[in-house]
């Protein structure tokens, strides 16, 4: 039985985080995260999503902002029938494998990504298990979408100024979900003061950022990093 539940929790959330990942598979293969100049996003070409002049999220980040908000409405059709425990999410367990990527990457505790969740009570009524079952299974999504984000961010090999600015608006929109499910991210809050900031310098990432002076170090090398020129560039040279 624990076997059975836990794979259907498993299928559950992979059905919940699906289209994000979806969107972050996208997030990969953009270029516009390279971008240095204007030139350099007048360069991209049409079949690039352009960065927004007002600063706005882009597409992808859209898209993810609006599913998270959604599972509320997906959820609560579930909030009036019998809540059994099995129905609860087991945090600990699902997601594990991004999580675990990401604490690896910037060496973090193990476990220090693992979402907070509410634990029931003694005198738990009906009302407070329903809001429970929401709170668990959203705060989940949340920082799934997070660590998903999060891990696609630190594998960019190159960051140039103007792509750092859009990812950190991008940042920003996801953080307001997450403030707006009640939740926070103390990793993307670095990240996205980082982003807004430019600090790309060595010297900036070596200070002391405990716990995250390794996410530091990896935004510094990829935002000194700069991309090669085209391949026709090269050849003209």
């Amino acid at each position: 039985v624990d076997e059975l539940v836990e794979e259907a929790q498993s299928l559950v959330n992979e059905a919940i985080l699906g289209p994000v990942q979806v969107e972050y598979v996208r997030f990969a293969k953009m270029k516009v995260w390279a971008a240095e100049t204007d030139a350099d996003l007048r360069a991209l070409g049409p079949a690039e999503e352009s960065i927004s002049e007002f600063g706005g999220p882009l597409k992808y980040m859209t898209h993810v902002a609006n599913h998270l908000m959604d599972l509320v409405q997906v959820l609560e059709p579930f909030l009036s029938g019998n809540l059994t425990p099995a129905m609860f999410p087991d945090v600990a367990h699902l997601g594990l494998g991004p999580r675990q990527a990401l604490e690896g990457m910037l060496q973090l505790p193990a476990q220090s990504r693992c979402p907070e969740h509410p634990e029931p009570t003694s005198e738990e009524s009906e009302e407070d298990r329903a809001n429970r079952f929401l709170t668990s299974w959203l705060t989940l999504a949340a920082h799934g979408a997070a660590d998903g984000l999060l891990l696609a961010v630190f594998r960019l090999e190159c960051i140039g100024a103007k792509g750092a600015k859009q990812l950190a608006a991008d940042l920003d929109c996801l953080a307001n979900v997450l403030s707006h499910l009640g939740l926070s991210d103390d990793l993307l809050a670095f990240l996205q003061t980082r982003l807004a900031s430019g600090e790309a310098d060595a010297s900036a990432a070596s200070e002391p950022e405990a716990p995250f002076s390794q996410a530091a170090e990896l935004l510094a090398t990829a935002r000194a990093r700069r991309p090669l020129p085209p391949a026709n560039e090269m050849k003209e040279q």
